[in-house]
């Protein structure tokens, strides 16, 4: 079997990681990391690199900074003033949610440090914006999910619904309404469709940079 990784990484109590498997023109979400009990639960890194290195992982999608520059002060790089750009065209106030890597304490450290351990065991390993690319997924019909996902239980089961039936999504597990996981969700997609249908992918602009990329989001639509 082979697998995919997405990964919603916070901090110690904070770190939601799904595992996905390619099954003809669908997905199965399997019983495996925050999902291998019925609640849900967080996990840790050294969780996340034992299940790599037991199973083949074609692939990692991590929602947090994976490269970084010592010329970049502001901590906003070329591919995040361009997301900031392609939010705005469809939703105004939808470019603050990506920010400086300066301001996220220690998750850029956490998700550097995990994709180098990562690295000898993965085939790829990205960096992606779960809800940015749920927003590209969902507002030609669904405008403001990407909004409301976040802040309302009828909103998340909602995005849940949407996510499942676009993809032909089917669990192992009833998958809880948790705003992380749908995020870790959309993180596994991403690098899924990064070897299967790259085409419904945008690949954000690179430079030099130190660390791990390409910087990728869902986007099953042409802007």
């Amino acid at each position: 079997m082979f697998y995919f990784l997405g990964i919603d990484i916070g901090g110690k109590d904070n770190t939601w990681a799904v595992v996905l498997e390619k099954r003809g023109s669908g997905w199965t979400l399997k019983a495996e990391l925050s999902l291998d009990v019925p609640e849900g639960r967080s996990v840790t890194l050294s969780e996340i690199l034992d299940f790599a290195l037991k199973n083949k992982v074609l692939g990692v999608a991590i929602d947090a900074p994976l490269s970084f520059s010592v010329s970049c002060d502001s901590g906003l790089r070329k591919s995040d003033l361009e997301l900031k750009k392609l939010l705005k065209q469809r939703l105004k106030g939808a470019e603050k949610w990506v920010v400086s890597y300066n301001t996220l304490m220690g998750i850029p450290l956490r998700s550097f440090l995990l994709a180098e351990k990562l690295a000898p065991v993965c085939g790829a390993i990205i960096e992606t914006h779960p809800r940015a690319g749920l927003l590209f997924l969902t507002c030609e019909k669904e405008p403001y999910l990407a909004v409301e996902y976040k802040k309302s239980k009828e909103a998340l089961k909602k995005a849940k619904e949407f996510v499942f039936d676009e993809f032909n999504i089917k669990s192992e597990v009833e998958m809880p309404l948790k705003e992380s996981l749908i995020d870790a969700l959309v993180c596994g997609l991403t690098i899924g469709l990064y070897f299967y249908e790259p085409e419904k992918l945008i690949f954000l602009p690179a430079e030099e940079l130190r660390g791990f990329g390409p910087f990728v989001v869902l986007a099953p639509f042409k802007f």
